[in-house]
């Protein structure tokens, strides 16, 4: 059996291509939390009663109401208004995070569907095994695929 670190050549090439890629991918995602620190989403609630603010990671940080309009409603329907509000802010902050990424982190696996749990687990694991699979030689995805096929 052939040693790959002494055929050098297409091993070498391919563990510097690999080692490039994980670099490129380190300095996205530096660069994706840095913007995440400082990006922002605002909300208006119907009739603008009230404001919701939201940093990059989707969290709260300022409720803002207009006047006084908001004491003319029942409390459960001044409740469901900042509910409703907030989950729609939230769903906001997750897309443009998921713009920020440039394109889906696992094959056919949106940031939205990771952040709001939209896809079983058993799917995402499966797109990225297959991914994960897709990038090894043929003959060792054979047999991968083999292995994984008799766990289950």
């Amino acid at each position: 059996m052939t040693d790959p670190v002494a055929s050098g050549g297409r091993f070498a090439d391919r563990l510097a291509g690999a080692l490039a890629e994980l670099e490129e991918q380190r300095r996205k995602l530096t660069e994706m939390q840095r913007a995440m620190t400082t990006t922002t989403t605002k909300v208006h609630a119907r009739d603008r009663l009230l404001t919701v603010t939201l940093d990059g990671r989707g969290d709260v940080t300022k409720i803002e109401f207009d006047g006084f309009r908001y004491r003319k409603l029942a409390p459960g329907e001044l409740g469901k208004l900042i509910v409703d509000t907030i989950a729609a802010g939230r769903r906001q902050a997750i897309e443009k995070i998921g713009a920020m990424m440039g394109g889906d982190p696992l094959p056919g696996v949106s940031f939205t569907d990771l952040a709001t749990n939209a896809r079983p687990a058993a799917e995402v694991l499966d797109s990225f095994l297959g991914a994960a699979l897709d990038r090894l030689p043929a003959h060792v995805r054979g047999r991968a695929e083999q292995m994984l096929r008799g766990a289950q």
